[in-house]
């Protein structure tokens, strides 16, 4: 049984859906302070919810119908700017005896092309996927000709997605190093055959 079935009473219909409306209302708090689009789901943790939203937290109270606190969230960290995590952090506590640390990973619905000089950013409707050799070279090729840097991470935990990433990265590397290297052997071609020439 969930820890949060044993508290209080069953929730109506009309006071879940009441206690979602006022969930999404403390999460798109977090969603303005960040600009990214999560989908969090959220279990219900008591009979009724009143949010209370400040710059550094938002507290979500459930109490029964008494008035005493039932069951309390709060959301102690906003979601972090950074590839590879997305999350935040809740503290379940019921009467201030804590129940659970919950950690919630935000999942995006859109990625992002960075420019190489930091001039702007341009939204995707959806994230790049790869599935042959031939879409990382097309990547790779992307990357080197348009000077972009693309964010290609949906799910903070998504580690298969961090190594397709970053093998990308190499080999867009060590196309450029190759190219290098060949220009250096042509010039060493070229000094050959004049050094050669009568």
């Amino acid at each position: 049984m969930d820890a949060l079935d044993q508290i209080g009473e069953p929730l109506t219909k009309e006071q879940e859906a009441q206690a979602d409306e006022y969930i999404t209302k403390a999460h798109t708090a977090m969603e303005k302070a960040e600009k990214l689009t999560m989908r969090i789901e959220a279990k219900r943790v008591g009979a009724s919810y009143n949010p209370i939203e400040s710059e550094s937290q938002t507290r979500i109270v459930g109490q029964q119908t008494s008035g005493k606190e039932n069951c309390s969230v709060v959301i102690k960290e906003l979601l972090k700017i950074n590839t590879f995590h997305r999350e935040a952090c809740l503290r379940l506590t019921r009467n201030s005896t804590l129940i659970a640390n919950v950690k919630m990973h935000a999942a995006c619905d859109s990625s992002f092309n960075v420019n190489g000089e930091g001039e702007g950013i341009e939204m995707l409707d959806q994230a790049p996927s790869h599935s042959s050799d031939e879409a990382m070279i097309e990547e790779a090729n992307i990357i080197e000709q348009n000077a972009e840097f693309m964010e290609k991470i949906e799910f903070a935990d998504d580690v298969e997605s961090v190594h397709r990433a970053q093998r990308q990265q190499r080999y867009a590397v060590e196309k450029e190093i190759g190219e290098k290297y060949a220009k250096v052997d042509d010039l060493e071609a070229l000094i050959a055959d004049l050094s050669s020439e009568p």
